[in-house]
C-alpha cells in the first residue's frame, strides 16, 4: 500500500468514525430534549417527598437549604410572592426579603433584582442592614446608586457594565453571607414553622392550594424558553386548571411571562412592556407547590 493510498484511507476512516460521533451526540440530545435528566426527576421527587414530610418530623430535621426552600415557599403563599408583604410578621419579612434578594441576584445579577423587584429595594436594602448583612447592603446600595430609577433591562450599556462590577466585586460574598443567614436564622428560629401552621399554611401536601389559586386565576400567561422538568403543555395545562390563560404572544394585556432557558424575543417584549417575569426557579418553585391536573 502506498503513501497516497494510506492516507486517504486515514481520511475516510476520521471522516466515518466523526459521523458516529456526531449521530451518537445528536441521539443524546433528542433524548435529553424528549426526557427530564436523571437528575432533574430526582430533585423534583426529593421536592415532593419533602412538601409531604410531617411538621414534627421537619421540626426535628437539621435546618438544610432544602428545608429553607420549604419555608420561602410556605411565606410566598402567605404575601403573595411579596405583593402583600404586609400579611406577614417581621421575622417572616426579613426572612423572605433576604432569600429573594439573593435569588434573583444569583439567577441575574442585580440588575434583575433591580427591574423585577424594584418596589421592594429600599424596603430589602433597610432589612439587610438591620440584620446586619454588610456586604449585601453594600452591594444593593452602590447598585441603587448607580440605578435609582426602574429601567428596562440591559436597556442601557453603561448603567449595565457598571452593574455587573458590582456583580464581580460583591456577589460571591453576598451570596455566601445570604446563605449562612437564611440558615442560621432558621435554626434559631424553629418556632416560625409553628407559626406557619397556626396561620393555616399547608405543610404537607393536601390538594389544591387556595392562596396560588387565587394568584393565578383570571391572570394571562406567556411562555418562552424551556423549564427544567416541565414541558410547555404541561405547564399551560397547569395554569388553565388554575383559571389562568396562556397565550402565544406578549401584549399590553399579558399579565406574566414565563421565561426559560434559551428564551426567544417574547422575553425581550416581556422587558420592553414592563411585564412581570417568572424565571426558572421561580416558576419550578409555583409548579412544584401546585397538584397536578
Amino acid at each position: 500500500m502506498n503513501k497516497k493510498t494510506k492516507i486517504i484511507g486515514v481520511i475516510v476512516v476520521n471522516v466515518v468514525l466523526g459521523v458516529f460521533i456526531l449521530e451518537c451526540v445528536k441521539e443524546k440530545v433528542d433524548d435529553f430534549n424528549q426526557n427530564p435528566t436523571k437528575q432533574i426527576w430526582d430533585l423534583y421527587k426529593e421536592s415532593e417527598k419533602i412538601s409531604k414530610t410531617p411538621l414534627k418530623e421537619l421540626l426535628n430535621k437539621e435546618a438544610t437549604n432544602t428545608t429553607i426552600d420549604e419555608v420561602y415557599l410556605r411565606l410566598c403563599d402567605l404575601c403573595e410572592y411579596g405583593y402583600e408583604l404586609d400579611q406577614i410578621n417581621d421575622y417572616q419579612r426579613n426572612f423572605w426579603l433576604v432569600y429573594n434578594f439573593n435569588g434573583e441576584t444569583g439567577n441575574g445579577g442585580v440588575e434583575q433584582f433591580l427591574y423585577n423587584c424594584h418596589d421592594q429595594v429600599d424596603i430589602t436594602l433597610q432589612t439587610l442592614q438591620n440584620v446586619h448583612l454588610e456586604n449585601s447592603a453594600r452591594y444593593l446600595s452602590e447598585s441603587k446608586e448607580i440605578c435609582p430609577e426602574k429601567i428596562e433591562m440591559y436597556s442601557n450599556d453603561e448603567i449595565t457594565e457598571k452593574l455587573n462590577q458590582k456583580d464581580d466585586t460583591y456577589y460571591d460574598e453576598s451570596e455566601k453571607e445570604c446563605n449562612a443567614f437564611l440558615l442560621q436564622y432558621l435554626k434559631e428560629n424553629k418556632e416560625l414553622i409553628e407559626k406557619l401552621k397556626a396561620l393555616g399554611v399547608n405543610m404537607k401536601y393536601l390538594g389544591k392550594n387556595m392562596g396560588l389559586n387565587e394568584f393565578i386565576s383570571g391572570k394571562k400567561f406567556v411562555i418562552t424558553g424551556t423549564i427544567d422538568g416541565y414541558g410547555r403543555k404541561e405547564i399551560k395545562e397547569i395554569i388553565e386548571s388554575y383559571n389562568g390563560t396562556v397565550s402565544e404572544s406578549v401584549s399590553k394585556n399579558t399579565d406574566i411571562v414565563i421565561v426559560g432557558s434559551n428564551p426567544g424575543s417574547k422575553y425581550q417584549d416581556a422587558l420592553r412592556l414592563n411585564i412581570m417575569i417568572w424565571d426558572n426557579d421561580k416558576t419550578i418553585n409555583v409548579l412544584n407547590n401546585l397538584p397536578k391536573a
